[in-house]
């Protein structure tokens, strides 16, 4: 009888129902955010982070008297104060400088904005103490890096930065498990990714903008305590469109198949057609095939004839 139901719902397609209603999903924080004051390392951590990704300072970081190795190493540690007293030095030759690096150099402000919940990409990411007292995951996240790496953690806090005269940033505050395979991460004969929650990397670059992570759930080893298997999902309708030449005949036709294997049996599919006045209730490609009793049929075919005059009605006061 579901299947009949869900049937008929998906025949109706100009009728609204739980099956085509588009997801509404908010971009940005889900909730009211709480004040609060960063500690001055973790301040400097994420505006640290801010500078490394804007655009507009890349041409600062070409210090003439640092070899590669400087840059690598101490221009990382180091960058924020030279940046800050290379930025003041300009401003008292009277050097023109873009206004958004002078805000950039000025920093952030200590008082930032707390969000239990974030939307981004169709996800719907959640702290980790959040979950703390629920059943469900939103904190996990997974990331790419050099080399096509994949990080893995979860979110501590969702932080709102202000720099003065800017455009709060918003940043993941996380906590990275280490990347480094058999140590951190391991594969098993299914193809299945464990990540060692009892290990972390990268402690003093914990922050990363919501756009560059996607979400994951964690799901605890029965035989290992401290590994959980990766599980990976994408958002209801989102879906990831390649460009034009993009893959090979076979890639498609391969993904063509596990996509029919994925939709619900209760899908029309070969062997049912679908046609105004000619509705075949028996599918062919079952084997022996699925049978439908008279008084199931006419009771169906009365809930489409009803439903198919209510929508015409609609349309037409519409």
């Amino acid at each position: 009888m579901e299947e009949a139901t869900i049937f008929c719902a998906r025949y109706l397609d100009d009728v609204e129902s739980k099956l085509n209603r588009p997801v509404r999903l908010q971009e940005g924080p889900l909730s009211t955010g709480k004040s609060k004051k960063l500690s001055a390392s973790k301040l400097y951590q994420a505006y640290r982070f801010i500078l490394d990704n804007m655009e507009s300072i890349h041409p600062y970081r070409e210090h003439s008297h640092w070899d590669n190795r400087q840059v690598q190493v101490e221009g990382h540690k180091n960058f924020v104060d030279w940046f800050r007293s290379h930025i003041n030095m300009l401003k008292r030759q009277n050097v023109h400088l873009d206004e958004e690096v002078i805000n950039l150099a000025f920093g952030p402000l200590p008082d930032v904005t707390c969000y239990p919940a974030f939307g981004v990409n169709g996800y719907k990411f959640k702290t980790k103490a959040v979950e703390a007292t629920r059943t469900t995951q939103n904190s996990g996240v997974v990331t790419v890096g050099d080399e096509s790496k994949l990080f893995y953690g979860v979110i501590d806090e969702i932080l709102a930065i202000q720099v003065p005269k800017m455009k709060s940033t918003v940043l993941f505050k996380c906590t990275w498990y280490d990347y480094r395979e058999g140590l951190g991460w391991k594969k098993d004969d299914y193809n299945l990714i464990s990540i060692n929650t009892s290990r972390n990397s990268y402690i003093d670059e914990p922050f990363i903008y919501p756009s560059q992570v996607r979400q994951v759930y964690y799901s605890k080893d029965p035989k290992n305590q401290n590994w959980s298997v990766v599980c990976h999902w994408k958002p209801r309708d989102t879906y990831e469109v390649p460009e034009e030449g993009q893959h090979t005949k076979e890639e498609i036709e391969d993904e063509e198949i596990n996509y029919v294997q994925s939709i619900d049996p209760c899908i029309p599919s070969k062997g049912i057609t679908i046609d105004d006045g000619n509705i075949e209730w028996v599918r062919k490609d079952m084997g022996i095939g699925t049978f439908v009793s008279q008084k199931d049929l006419k009771g169906a075919k009365s809930f489409i004839g009803k439903n198919k005059k209510k929508s015409q009605i609609i349309q037409h006061a519409a």
